[in-house]
């Protein structure tokens, strides 16, 4: 406005004024200028403050896009590692798998006996386990019909049959005896499955187990169990002889014990007609003596005759099974042997409690018992013991009925009580014995009777017993 004044004014006024206008428009413009600075500084101020806060703003998005982008990165780093990670795994399992398929290839390939055949048998893969077993190169039977395997022995119907059912499309399974090349044989199990391209049979394969060892062993075992029949039959004619050894020493002693007992009443017999010879003689011969006399001859004839009988009925064998008891048992066997052991001072204690029956064969029962008492009465003796006892005693348990024959002559020394029972083992050297009679006395219970024989010592002597199951009283 000054200006605007000044400007207006006439030269000469200019002039006068020149100096005063000059003072007041610097002044004015010091004004101006320092109210226009502050304006200025104020807008700079202001607009430092916008530029502080965008900065500050731009800088803190800024930040976080780079925190963002670091994040996004790291993950994706991280991504990009593990998938090649999984990719080196997954070639690394791929590669083990190839390698685990050519490793079982081959495994396959020398384990398993396989062949393949065109479909007029011409061989036309083979593994190496049916070049090993058959004797021939892969090159060998390649191109060759596969009958040049086949063993003469194998008929040609079979043949005939397996090619009719696996040319119908169908699986044939059978065992078939191969030939080698160095003309040895083998035998396999073959299974034989067709092998199919577009609907059509294009070719046959065949799996194989070797059972040559199986079969090796169905013949080894078919003729050792020829060789057992064999051995048992001879075993039980061996048997048969001993025990019919046993049983001829067993008739010679009962034939001496029946010897025994006829010599007195032959001895009275003899007498009595001694006495009827010299009375007719004498003339003094009456009804009555002669009744006497008469009479008792036929005792003593009955004597001989029952004496006869016993023997008979005891060596009578026994074709089934029938009830019996102990005391039935050893009463039938005193009957023979009581009277000849009296005569030698030996004493004979019966402690027969036990009535109770059972099934078995009793006449081959009385044949132990009886050696079991010549056993005794022959160590007694052969012992010179004063008193000699021998004690027969019946008894029970819960589930057996048990006949115990004991002697007072010092038992069974103990470095052959466990040999007493074997064939042939006998301590009568000087008196011929067998060493079949304790024996077959164990076979008899053991074997025919279905009981036991066991033998063991007292304080006082050896002790036998014989242990025979009670009858099922349920059944």
């Amino acid at each position: 406005p000054l200006r605007f004044f000044y400007l207006a004014l006439s030269p000469g006024e200019k002039k006068k004024e020149k100096v005063k206008f000059s003072s007041i428009y610097s002044l004015c413009s010091y004004f101006y200028s320092a109210f226009y600075f502050k304006q200025i500084s104020n807008k700079i101020s202001l607009l430092k403050e916008v530029d502080d806060l965008l900065s500050e703003n731009i800088s803190e998005n800024i930040y976080q896009k780079m925190n963002n982008i670091n994040k996004e990165l790291v993950i994706f780093i991280y991504l990009d590692i593990l998938s090649l990670i999984l990719t080196i795994f997954m070639i690394y399992l791929v590669l083990k798998f190839i390698k685990n398929e050519e490793r079982l290839k081959d495994i396959i390939d020398k384990s398993v006996i396989t062949s393949t055949t065109n479909t007029k048998g011409i061989i036309i893969d083979a593994s190496q386990a049916f070049c090993k077993i058959s004797g021939y190169s892969k090159e060998e039977l390649l191109g060759n019909p596969h009958k040049m395997v086949r063993h003469p022995d194998m008929d040609s119907i079979t043949f005939k049959k397996l090619w009719e059912i696996i040319q119908d499309g169908k699986t044939w399974r059978g065992e078939v005896k191969n030939l080698r090349k160095d003309g040895s044989f083998y035998w396999v199990v073959a299974t034989i499955v067709p092998i199919y391209e577009s609907g059509k049979i294009v070719a046959f394969i065949s799996t194989r187990e070797d059972i040559s060892d199986k079969k090796e062993v169905t013949a080894l075992n078919s003729s050792l169990k020829h060789r057992v029949n064999e051995e048992v039959e001879h075993n039980r004619q061996k048997d048969i002889q001993l025990a019919q050894q046993a049983r001829l020493a067993q008739m010679g002693e009962m034939i001496s014990m029946i010897a025994h007992q006829w010599r007195q009443p032959l001895a009275a017999i003899s007498s009595l007609s001694a006495v009827l010879n010299l009375k007719s003689q004498l003339g003094s011969l009456n009804k009555d003596l002669i009744l006497d006399l008469s009479s008792k001859i036929t005792e003593n004839s009955k004597h001989l005759s029952n004496t006869i009988d016993d023997f008979r009925d005891f060596f009578k064998p026994n074709k089934e099974k029938r009830e019996s008891s102990f005391n039935e048992i050893v009463s039938d066997v005193l009957k023979i042997v009581e009277s000849s052991i009296a005569t030698k001072n030996i004493s004979i204690i019966k402690d027969l409690k036990n009535e109770n029956k059972f099934s078995s064969y009793p006449n081959e029962i009385k044949q132990v018992v009886l050696n079991l008492i010549k056993n005794a009465d022959d160590i007694l003796l052969d012992n010179e013991i004063k008193e000699a006892i021998i004690k027969i005693s019946t008894y029970d348990d819960e589930n057996n009925i048990i006949l115990e024959i004991s002697d007072n002559a010092g038992g069974i020394h103990g470095d052959i009580i466990d040999k007493i029972f074997d064939p042939y083992f006998s301590t009568k050297t000087k008196k011929d014995g067998t060493g079949l009679g304790l024996y077959m006395s164990k076979t008899i219970i053991e074997e025919h009777c279905n009981g036991k024989l066991i033998a063991s010592n007292s304080e006082f002597g050896a002790v036998f017993k014989i242990i025979m199951p009670k009858l099922n009283k349920s059944a």
